[in-house]
């Protein structure tokens, strides 16, 4: 079933929080085509796609202020991919170790704790001075030990 997708409606408190993200990366940042998709749709709070990024409704509705949070985490995806380094996990896996990479600097870099959103976010810092491939080792290890699941 496709996705029902429109165009984030920026009231003030999603524009204040937007001004954050302009603040870091500059005004450039407005251009990414930014979507509302329905709570009912998807488990996760935000994805990103090489068409823009995609936040559910109710982070909208409950979370405007917080909007570059989520919206910098999934930036950050394209940041932090490098697909010639992770292509033999699985894609689960590698999803989850860049969310602990990308949520740790946002944390270290302008202070967004990914704790403090509703949709909370992984972080650890034993992960701090790791690579994303250095972490999908680690659980992939884990895993192959029966001792984690992904």
């Amino acid at each position: 079933m496709p996705l029902e997708e429109r165009v984030v409606n920026q009231s003030e408190s999603v524009k204040a929080s937007m001004s954050k993200l302009i603040q870091v990366f500059g005004p450039e940042i407005s251009t990414i085509p930014l979507y509302q998709f329905p709570t009912k749709s998807a488990p996760w709070p935000a994805f990103t796609t090489a068409n823009g990024v995609y936040i559910r409704d109710d982070v909208i509705e409950r979370e405007p202020h917080n909007v570059h949070i989520y919206i910098g985490h999934e930036i950050g995806h394209h940041v932090v991919r490098d697909e010639s380094k992770t292509w033999k996990f699985q894609h689960k896996l590698v999803n989850i170790a860049e969310d602990f990479k990308i949520n740790q600097m946002l944390k270290q870099l302008f202070d967004w704790d990914v704790h403090r959103v509703r949709c909370k976010g992984l972080l650890s810092s034993r992960f701090n001075n790791m690579s994303v491939k250095e972490v999908c080792k680690y659980f992939d290890a884990k895993m192959k030990k029966g001792a984690a699941e992904v």
